[in-house]
């Protein structure tokens, strides 16, 4: 479920409307808790909702929008370190 929610908010994510790439950005934070092992079961996604989180810190007009994906990014990447380090021990 996880890979088609980003699937559809690749499809959607550069609506000229602030509160539907809102709403986007949201979706990524919820895929990025919910998911068990974000880098083994969503590989290309993730890195590719995390490259547009990128884009949106750096380029994106609204200001809320900007500020929910510094957090959604910080998310991820919290996941992947932590993840990595599960990975480096076992």
């Amino acid at each position: 479920m996880s890979s088609s929610l980003l699937e559809f908010v690749a499809a959607v994510r550069n609506h000229a409307e602030p509160f539907v790439r809102r709403a986007c950005v949201y979706c990524v934070s919820m895929v990025t808790a919910a998911a068990p092992q974000l880098t083994e079961r969503l590989g290309e996604g993730a890195l590719e909702a995390r490259d547009w989180l990128c884009d949106v810190i750096s380029k994106d007009d609204d200001s809320r929008t900007r500020s929910l994906a510094g957090s959604a990014l910080a998310a991820i990447d919290a996941k992947v370190r932590e993840e990595l380090r599960v990975d480096m021990v076992a």
